[in-house]
């Protein structure tokens, strides 16, 4: 199992370094996790205000601005065609380019969520957050997209907790609609019900032994389809029925 793991992080790594020789380094964030006796967060995270419906941008944006990464929101969209920066797959290999690994999840209904959030957080690794936003309590807060049946992209950076048990009770995250949308919560049961998808961003160059950690759960993956984060969530291309024969 231990060496299935090291094959598989080593593959990650090479394919978010776009194929380059240069080997994986060993950066650790664990001096930038903060842990109180019922919270723990990541420091150095920034609100930010999206023009436009550009969330999955501006929520990139946070994250490389997290690591202390210099890009802008506009380099990010750069060389996007229509709406295709609303997209995973575009993000992904705008990130690679950038020598960052994009990872994905879709989390099950059960504990797995705050599975995924406690590996993630606890280790310095923020999140992109997919939401539905027709099952927010927010979601009217939004002042570019009031649409109630709508994807959007969070950014996940923290928890709380309960002091005796230590049993995650709500996630912290933040909204790219402001300054006064940087620290919100919400309970643990109702984010994994609004969940689309979660995805952590880091350097390629972070500690193997901090991707393994990734790797190890069940369920997480590259990301292989584009899944759109802003507007109506992506539909299935239909199938053509095959005509009858005359």
């Amino acid at each position: 199992m231990h060496r299935r793991i090291t094959a598989i992080v080593a593959t990650v790594l090479a394919l978010c370094a776009g194929g380059a020789d240069t080997p994986p380094g060993s950066r650790n964030f664990a001096d930038r996790v903060v842990e109180r006796p019922s919270v723990v967060y990541l420091k150095g995270f920034h609100a930010a205000t999206q023009r436009g419906p550009t969330c999955n941008v501006y929520s990139t944006w946070m994250i490389l601005r997290y690591y202390k990464h210099r890009i802008t929101p506009s380099q990010i969209k750069k060389g996007a065609v229509g709406n295709e920066y609303k997209t995973s797959k575009f993000i992904e290999e705008k990130l690679r380019e950038e020598d960052f690994c994009f990872l994905i999840y879709h989390p099950k209904q059960g504990t797995d969520f705050a599975d995924v959030v406690k590996t993630c957080i606890d280790n310095g690794i923020p999140m992109q957050w997919g939401v539905n936003l027709k099952y927010a309590p927010d979601a009217d807060a939004s002042p570019s997209n009031p649409l109630r049946d709508a994807g959007h992209a969070r950014v996940i950076w923290g928890y709380e907790r309960d002091r005796k048990s230590g049993r995650m009770t709500k996630i912290i995250y933040g909204d790219s609609w402001g300054r006064g949308h940087l620290r919100k919560k919400v309970e643990v049961d109702e984010a994994c019900h609004m969940t689309m998808s979660m995805s952590p961003i880091f350097p390629k160059d972070t500690d193997p032994k901090v991707v393994a950690k990734l790797m190890a759960i069940p369920g997480m993956i590259r990301n292989k389809e584009p899944a759109a984060t802003d507007g109506k969530p992506a539909k299935k291309p239909r199938r053509k029925k095959p005509r009858k024969g005359r």
